[in-house]
């Protein structure tokens, strides 16, 4: 029931290749499928588990599915075909890699399969005026009155096309009246009749990720249950199983920033809700079993010196971690690496151990101690501390509002003691974060 994870059962692996953008989905035969995309070209390819309940898994040989991305599970029409979602990247999208291609073979394609997955063909796309082209992410629902729809992820939100010939062709891609901040979004008919949609609602960026139920067709969404309202909560994905709904997110990746210190700073986390549609139409949770904001997955810290982005540290002893540290630099950096390291711990120390910590630099940083076993104890007595979600971004900001108070007449110890942190990580965040020294500072605010 999600209270523990193990290691991964699959792996997506080509050689020379990225291979990104997995999706999982179970057909309407029981089967697990796992999709995903590489690159650099870009192509969709799966492998199929007959048995996903079994105790050991067995797969299939991996199969190719189509050119292109696709992020979003099948959908399976009245008629038993199904529908899969692969996007072809326009060439205004960032991290469009193949500008080669024609205009015909761009767009938000369908693929059909009448034969459960045997044989799949490419039908019609949808294509996006260019300037609001984005990765598409498309999903495609089959509505009452036959048409098929399809929404599309652009740059002002979620566009909308239609097809009456069940995906051979597809309507120009006009604004919805679904809104979005750019970024993925989830649609799906339950066994009820009713419609799913997960996306950011009454949003100022990636927050407030909603789940919402259409009982006329998508036309309006009467009933909305949030799920998460913090900042950069995206990517949402869902099924529906004995009557629960199942949804899966991220929050704060961490990729794309300017440093590894950055990226410790974020929650990169995997989580998942559990509800009904009961809830949702209540607005709050009333079903005994339901949950929101549960973590699948986080990542810890990365290893030192491994081409690896993933290798986490938070398995390995402060010994193996002070052995990695001395073996890939040297001591006059050493310090710096730890905070680099183990940020979001050094925030969420008490004083007492924030002094401890002052004192046990001021050991190593002198001639003639125990390097090896100071830097050992240091990693020790910060590892004991959980990760903070305060955002760093706002201590030099209290550091120069005590400094205005007093006009300058205050130690940057005691501003240290007054946050609860140690004074040379207060040091560490100030520079790292406004780009000179506390000192500096003080300088030119004093003239």
């Amino acid at each position: 029931n999600g209270k523990t994870f193990n290691d991964p059962i699959a792996v997506a692996y080509q050689k020379e290749c990225r291979c990104f953008d997995p999706c999982l989905w179970i057909d309407p035969l029981g089967r697990l499928w796992l999709f995903w995309a590489v690159q650099p070209v870009a192509k969709t390819y799966c492998v199929r588990c007959d048995n996903p309940d079994a105790d050991e898994l067995i797969w299939s040989e991996v199969k190719y599915i189509g050119d292109g991305v696709m992020m979003n599970k099948p959908t399976v029409l009245s008629t038993g075909e199904w529908l899969f979602p692969i996007s072809v990247w326009q060439s205004p999208c960032i991290g469009r890699w193949d500008r080669s291609c024609a205009r015909d073979t761009e767009g938000a394609f369908v693929y059909i399969s009448t034969d459960n997955g045997e044989t799949v063909t490419r039908l019609g796309a949808a294509r996006t005026p260019k300037n609001y082209a984005t990765f598409d992410e498309h999903m495609v629902l089959e509505l009452n009155d036959g048409r098929l729809m399809m929404l599309i992820r652009t740059t002002y939100g979620i566009g909308v096309s239609y097809s009456w010939n069940r995906g051979k062709t597809w309507s120009d891609v006009l604004p919805s009246d679904i809104l979005g901040p750019g970024s993925r979004f989830f649609i799906r008919r339950l066994l009820s009749g009713r419609v799913l949609l997960i996306n950011h609602y009454e949003f100022d960026g990636r927050n407030n990720l909603t789940a919402m139920l259409s009982e006329d067709d998508c036309k309006t969404w009467k009933y909305k249950l949030l799920l998460d309202e913090r900042s950069n909560v995206s990517y949402p994905d869902a099924t529906q199983k004995d009557g629960y709904i199942y949804i899966t997110y991220d929050r704060e990746r961490g990729g794309s920033l300017k440093s590894v210190s950055d990226a410790y700073s974020a929650a990169r986390e995997i989580l998942w809700a559990k509800i009904t549609e009961d809830d949702i139409m209540a607005g709050k949770l009333v079903s005994q079993e339901s949950s929101l904001k549960n973590i699948a997955s986080k990542l810890g810290l990365f290893r030192v010196g491994t081409p690896n982005p993933y290798d986490e540290i938070s398995s390995y002893t402060p010994k193996q971690v002070a052995d990695m540290l001395f073996y890939k630099y040297n001591k006059n950096n050493i310090t710096y690496r730890i905070f680099e390291m183990y940020s979001p711990k050094c925030i969420n120390m008490n004083i007492e151990d924030a002094v401890k910590l002052d004192m046990m630099i001021n050991e190593f940083e002198n001639p003639g101690s125990e390097d090896f076993q100071t830097i050992t104890d240091i990693i020790s007595l910060i590892t004991k501390y959980e990760d903070t979600e305060i955002d760093v971004s706002l201590i030099p900001h209290r550091i120069k509002e005590q400094l205005e108070q007093c006009d300058g007449k205050i130690s940057d110890a005691d501003i240290a003691k007054s946050l609860s942190l140690s004074h040379k990580y207060m040091l560490y965040l100030f520079k790292k974060i406004t780009g000179i020294t506390l000192e500096e500072y003080k300088n030119v605010m004093m003239k």
